[in-house]
């Protein structure tokens, strides 16, 4: 997107976005790694929750693809979706995701040799490079399809996309729901799944129709009881099956997502300048974050834990930090020519 047709509500939201996701990776790799850390049963409920609480972040990444994307008024190619946008996020797998699995290895075995190379590629073909380039991967997907979702949503009557949203909603956000209560795996499916989709085709809709029902007011309400349950959840159940209540594919993610995505619908600022420059950073700054916290916490051993029963003080000091050195990495990285012009 040109900065003569940017939209600040969503730059902003992007932004916000991006801060989230740095927190929840601040969390989540003290909780994702219980054996490393130690970490007892409070303190797993506590990052845990944490990490739940910021779930809607990267539904809200794919809201945006939506809007941005799926925009009748942008003409889009197949050529562009393989040449533009997709090799895009292929360079940027291997160019971060190659010495992310190096790293990696090195940590693990302390000794450097030219099969590590060899494996770090192998882990990025296989998807076993660090786990927040998940989404790289769901997005090269996205591109590779996004001709189909536009003639679809820009074809379709409004009624019809409404009617596709509710059938994925069901069977890839609440089917889930029933297999885990009832204690099996219901068999109907449809070919069509996955969470990203859903969301990308959501953002789509939700800013193309009457959004009265979603103001302000209704929106604070939705997010106040997104939260209730989630801490409510993290807290009474004891083990980190609670994952599956409040992952990606949650109604109650679901719920706060849109909440979130909606509250920030219209907002604006004076500073619109600076906005998209920040804004123009934060696909830099989602995949370099892990390099530090991963540095702090697994090489220099440092971690909120070390706050001792100050630890949830620990976590906002550490996630304003991994914050300030991400941002000013990536600012750095776009003063590099060939990854601003291919990567960035």
């Amino acid at each position: 997107m040109e900065k003569r047709n940017m939209r600040v509500d969503i730059s902003i939201l992007r932004i916000a976005a991006t801060l989230a996701v740095v927190f929840l990776h601040t969390n989540n790799t003290i909780s994702n790694n219980r054996d490393i850390f130690l970490i007892d049963a409070e303190k797993m409920r506590f990052f845990s929750i944490n990490n739940f609480l910021m779930n809607w972040a990267v539904p809200v990444f794919f809201m945006i693809t939506g809007v941005l994307l799926l925009d009748s008024n942008k003409f889009i190619t197949f050529k562009a979706c393989v040449n533009k946008y997709s090799r895009r996020i292929v360079l940027a797998l291997f160019t971060f995701g190659v010495p992310f699995s190096m790293l990696e290895i090195f940590v693990k075995n302390r000794k450097i040799s030219f099969v590590i190379l060899e494996e770090a590629i192998g882990n990025v073909i296989t998807g076993n490079s660090w786990s927040h380039l998940w989404y790289l991967y769901t997005l090269i997907g996205i591109y590779l399809i996004l001709p189909i979702l536009k003639t679809f949503v820009n074809n379709a009557e409004k009624a019809t996309v409404r009617y596709i949203i509710w059938i994925l909603f069901i069977f890839d956000f609440c089917k889930c729901i029933f297999d885990n209560i009832l204690g099996v795996s219901i068999a109907f499916e449809i070919p069509i799944g996955g969470f990203a989709i859903f969301y990308v085709l959501l953002g789509k809709y939700l800013t193309d129709r009457d959004t009265c029902f979603f103001n302000k007011k209704i929106c604070s309400i939705f997010i106040l009881i997104s939260v209730v349950c989630i801490v409510g959840g993290g807290m009474l159940i004891e083990n980190y099956e609670v994952q599956e209540y409040f992952g990606y594919n949650s109604p109650v993610i679901v719920l706060l997502s849109i909440s979130i995505f909606m509250m920030f619908q219209g907002i604006t600022c004076k500073r619109k300048q600076n906005v998209w420059k920040i804004d123009r950073l934060c696909f830099a700054v989602y995949l370099i974050h892990p390099v530090f916290i991963n540095f702090f916490y697994k090489f220099l051993k440092i971690t909120p834990l070390c706050f001792g029963n100050f630890y949830f003080i620990g976590v906002v000091i550490f996630w304003i930090l991994f914050v300030i050195l991400s941002f000013c990495s990536a600012w750095i990285m776009h003063h590099i020519t060939l990854l601003k012009k291919y990567i960035l």
